[in-house]
């Protein structure tokens, strides 16, 4: 390769396949720069270590390093932190979060005694079983098992933040000829951009795929609050930095206090569908029936219980509802759940998941694709989905709980029926909707492919990304 080819360096602070949105940058990017991908190893399944992948290279770090690591790794910091900063730093944080700890195990301690009291006064002692109040019960009702949890939770993630860097910096010390840009998907990587670019001048764009902080919906408080100033300390170092929509996009702006952050959705690559008709176990068990499809992970608040349970109000002659995706307790769950309606097996079905690659190919069967996120928090209600470029890609009509910006695109196009996932009326009539209006459907679904092939996919929407490319490359 031409030594005047630019060099993009990607990191990902987990295996690179596992989010499309990496292989889609990297693949387009490697048309016109030199990309290399850095991300870690997934221990359930082991991959090269170092591979090429349509044109754009691999390196994947064993996560055993990170351990090696985690106790060495804030040397890094001295770049970026005064001295009297890091101590302070340092010393504030082995005081506080400690004493935090214990204050919320004493106030839920005291809360579950002043319960128990009231219950010992009003309760017929005789019934009252007190072997309840064992070890494990105390323990659990007082909060204190999570609270433990959820300190080590934050412990882990401090580590894995500072051990990842380390393992990526000294990769990128070591590489002969350093990145003209640092592209860095999440906040667990930008530690390693700030520093390139402060110690070799390197472009620096921020992928932020979620806002960060608020990414686990079960976060204490103050992993939230140390998020947010973590992430406001390093994102001012940024040159560019974008996110999967314009409402995300304006959140993190103002809540940082930045000029300007792009919007890049999460849409696949344009390709041109075949013409073939699919058929296969979906239209089997369907036999003619409306077949609405759910596909992507099983995970809490995701809508998926509220769907299901309304599907005992639908027409089981008409419509059949199918769940696709990797196994987990969630997923046991939503078993669970249909199971309990009387219709798993009649009108509910859950197929096995398919490879990432596959998911388009796989969705083109049905005729209905499902969003069912719950704006529980502020990723999931100002989410880009990348179902939803998938549904349209498979030329489905989409079925979506009311979100901004997935509301903004159905509208848009005039491509699906959305219902509020806290009326169960709300999910049927939209269910009835389309199983009822056999036109209506039609004239859905052609638009989204319509609309997928012209305007909602990654070779036109990824314009900004090259045009961010090429002003860092032309003043590097």
């Amino acid at each position: 390769m031409s030594n005047n080819i630019k060099k993009i360096l990607m990191l990902a602070a987990h295996e690179p396949n596992l989010d499309p949105r990496i292989n889609w940058e990297a693949e387009s990017a490697s048309e016109k720069y030199d990309v290399t991908v850095m991300g870690l190893q997934n221990l359930s399944e082991l991959k090269p270590q170092e591979e090429t992948i349509n044109n754009y290279k691999v390196f994947r770090f064993n996560r055993n390093e990170l351990d090696k690591k985690s106790n060495f790794c804030l040397m890094i910091m001295q770049h970026l932190i005064p001295r009297r900063l890091q101590i302070a730093g340092s010393v504030a944080t082995a005081l506080l979060l400690p004493f935090y700890f214990i204050l919320e195990i004493i106030f839920n301690l005291i809360r579950v005694l002043l319960f128990t009291s009231a219950r010992l006064l009003f309760a017929d002692l005789r019934s009252f079983k007190l072997i309840k109040y064992s070890v494990k019960y105390i323990l659990s009702k007082t909060g204190i098992l999570n609270s433990i949890r959820r300190y080590y939770d934050f412990i882990w993630i401090t580590k894995h933040f500072f051990a990842t860097s380390m393992v990526f910096w000294r990769e990128l010390c070591r590489m002969r000829s350093k990145p003209h840009i640092i592209h860095c998907n999440d906040l667990d990587t930008l530690l390693v951009g700030v520093l390139a670019k402060k110690v070799y001048n390197c472009g620096l764009v921020y992928d932020a795929h979620e806002f960060w902080p608020y990414s686990d919906v079960n976060a204490p408080w103050y992993q939230v609050a140390i998020s947010k100033f973590y992430e406001k300390w390093l994102i001012r170092h940024v040159d560019y930095a974008i996110t999967v929509n314009p409402m995300l996009a304006r959140l993190i702006g103002e809540t940082y206090g930045l000029p300007k952050v792009y919007s890049l959705p999460n849409c696949e690559p344009w390709r041109k569908p075949s013409s073939a008709v699919v058929r296969g176990k979906m239209s089997e068990l369907a036999d003619g029936r409306v077949k609405f499809l759910y596909q992507g992970n099983f995970a809490p608040k995701r809508g998926l219980e509220e769907i299901i349970q309304a599907w005992k109000h639908v027409d089981g002659s008409k419509a059949v509802l199918f769940l696709r995706g990797p196994d987990n307790i969630y997923k046991e769950e939503c078993f669970k759940v249909a199971n309990a309606t009387g219709r798993l097996g009649e009108s509910i079905f859950f197929l096995e998941a398919v490879a990432e690659k596959d998911l388009i190919d796989a969705a083109m069967e049905a005729d209905v694709g499902i969003i069912p996120y719950k704006p529980v928090c502020i990723n999931y209600t100002y989410c880009c989905p990348n179902k939803l470029s998938q549904y349209m890609h498979a030329g489905l009509i989409i079925m979506a709980n009311r979100l901004p910006y997935v509301e903004e695109v159905l509208n848009k196009y005039s491509c699906g029926v959305l219902y509020d996932s806290d009326d169960i009326n709300s999910i049927v009539d939209a269910i009835a909707d389309i199983i009822n209006k056999p036109g209506y459907r039609a004239g859905k679904k052609e638009n989204s492919l319509k609309f997928a092939g012209e305007e909602f996919n990654w070779q036109v929407q990824s314009s900004i990304l090259f045009e961010i490319y090429g002003k860092l490359t032309s003043c590097s």
